[in-house]
């Protein structure tokens, strides 16, 4: 919904450009990665191959993520084969995540592939703006604005959005 104003962009023309990136960028990962991984998926695969025996909590922190996410992401995986869950115990130890070998085959068989979609990504970005863009996105990324505005709940679960028809 962009405001009436093409001179001046309001905050409605940001929330619809952060859709649009969003929408988009998953779409385009699934033709450019992988129809059947997630950019949410691949870096629970790439966080746990970068750290095994890391928990659920941490992958929350390293991801910037809602519990409710990475527990969808994780269960998803392991019913895929692909992630494992270890430990735990009635006292409260933590559950221990680490790549089964057909998980770390397909994280190094995508990996590739998902840094040249980065890097196409990056490109489209003057190379000047690149540093300001990042920054800004980290910014609105990193913000909890549920208790500045009125009636706003806490986050809501991050999910993978549907493509539209013909994307």
């Amino acid at each position: 919904m962009p405001s009436r104003d093409s001179s001046a962009p309001g905050a409605l023309d940001l929330i619809d450009v952060l859709r649009r990136v969003r929408q988009n960028t998953a779409c385009q990962w699934r033709t450019a990665v992988s129809p059947a991984v997630t950019m949410t998926h691949f870096l629970v695969l790439q966080a746990v191959s970068a750290r095994p025996g890391g928990s659920q909590n941490d992958l929350c922190d390293t991801l910037g993520a809602s519990p409710s996410t990475i527990g969808a992401a994780v269960t998803q995986l392991v019913t895929r084969a692909v992630l494992e869950r270890r430990g735990g115990s009635p006292r409260g130890q933590a559950v221990s995540l680490t790549l089964t070998p057909a998980g770390q085959a397909l994280y190094d068989q995508l990996a590739p592939a998902a840094e040249a979609f980065a890097a196409a990504l990056v490109a489209r970005v003057p190379e000047q703006q690149r540093r300001t863009v990042l920054q800004a996105l980290r910014t609105i990324a990193t913000t909890d604005l549920t208790h500045t505005v009125p009636g706003a709940e806490s986050p809501a679960q991050d999910t993978e959005l549907s493509c539209p028809p013909n994307s």
